[in-house]
């Protein structure tokens, strides 16, 4: 007859039994885990294209384009909406804001820089708030004197232009027109070129060939309207193949009769069709496809204002926007890039 097994015995074997399958589900559940991570790699590998990952997307050449509209420095903004009214936007949160846009376009570029060949940056206008001359409440917005605005101006966009041109060794062009904002002596016969945008890009290029002389900034170069050309207001240039065009003022609705009779125009009436327009003026942000004709229309620094709500147009958070232009892609991924601050 068989003795009892001694307790100690029998919790020790219960033990070890149980010490073994704790063992074995562990190496399984390693092993499971492994297995996982082997296939979340090939998914991802298999992937990569769509998970918008652009450093990976592929091989071909793209142009970033960066665009700014509507920065009225020198326009401060009180935000009526809270018990004692508190400053929005100024000069100061417009230079944060122009800093911080710039911050995502390096960004992106260290994402893309295996592929990005070249750096257009598109200033479409209103990039001061003016002399006050637009309407009669005006002078109650405005901060500074027209000329401390485009100092502001300058100082801010060029340091950001400067870091930009450190990260990025490749040709940067800017292409810059004047908006409505920045129009001297309105309401009398005037030179277009008599618009306080202009003085900005004026200086823009002074310090460029200053800089250029002592060996700097090298693959910078700017282009706005001049008494020369044949626009005053618009410029167009080529990217990879693509005609853009940029003006300050399009249709509110580019989906009326009206709307899409002015884009005929700028699309038409000239010796190459227009494949992408970039706007702004309205402080409001949309892309539209009109034809074959893609329109981005920018938002603004300052966001959506009382003047946004008086024409109607549809919400917008303080932002700017990059597009980037492939040969084979006119817009190839859009990004509005909001820089509202809460």
């Amino acid at each position: 007859m068989n003795q009892p097994q001694d307790t100690d015995d029998i919790f020790s074997g219960v033990k070890q039994l149980l010490s073994e399958e704790e063992s074995a589900t562990r190496k399984r559940i390693k092993q499971a885990r492994l297995a996982l991570l082997d296939a979340a790699q090939l998914i991802f590998q298999g992937t990569e294209k769509d998970r918008g990952y652009p450093k990976h997307m592929d091989t071909e050449q793209m142009s970033m384009l960066l665009n700014l509209s509507d920065s009225h420095f020198g326009k401060e903004i009180h935000d009526m909406n809270t018990n004692s009214p508190v400053v929005k936007f100024n000069i100061p949160e417009a230079t944060r804001k122009q800093a911080d846009f710039f911050s995502y376009a390096f960004h992106e570029y260290e994402m893309n820089k295996d592929t990005i060949d070249e750096i257009n940056i598109n200033l479409i206008g209103d990039h001061i708030e003016g002399d006050g001359s637009i309407f009669p409440a005006q002078v109650f917005e405005i901060i500074d004197s027209a000329t401390g605005q485009v100092v502001s101006f300058v100082e801010s966009f060029y340091s950001n232009l400067i870091n930009l041109a450190k990260i990025a060794p490749i040709p940067i062009n800017i292409y810059a027109i004047p908006g409505n904002h920045g129009e001297m002596r309105r309401g009398y016969i005037k030179n277009p070129s008599d618009n306080w945008d202009t003085l900005i890009f004026k200086f823009i290029d002074y310090m460029l060939r200053r800089d250029k002389a002592n060996g700097n900034l090298k693959n910078v170069s700017i282009t706005y309207p001049h008494p020369d050309m044949k626009d005053k207001k618009h410029i167009r240039y080529k990217t990879k193949g693509w005609i853009v065009h940029l003006e300050h003022i399009m249709p509110p609705n580019l989906t009326t009769p009206s709307g899409q009779h002015k884009i005929q125009n700028v699309v038409l009436n000239y010796d190459e069709k227009a494949d992408i327009i970039l706007t702004g003026h309205y402080h409001s942000e949309s892309l539209a496809t009109i034809g074959r004709t893609t329109v981005v229309r920018v938002s603004s620094l300052g966001g959506f204002d009382q003047f946004a709500n008086d024409i109607k147009a549809s919400f917008s958070e303080a932002g700017q926007s990059i597009i980037m232009v492939s040969p084979s892609q006119k817009v190839k991924y859009y990004m509005p890039i909001c820089l509202e601050k809460r």
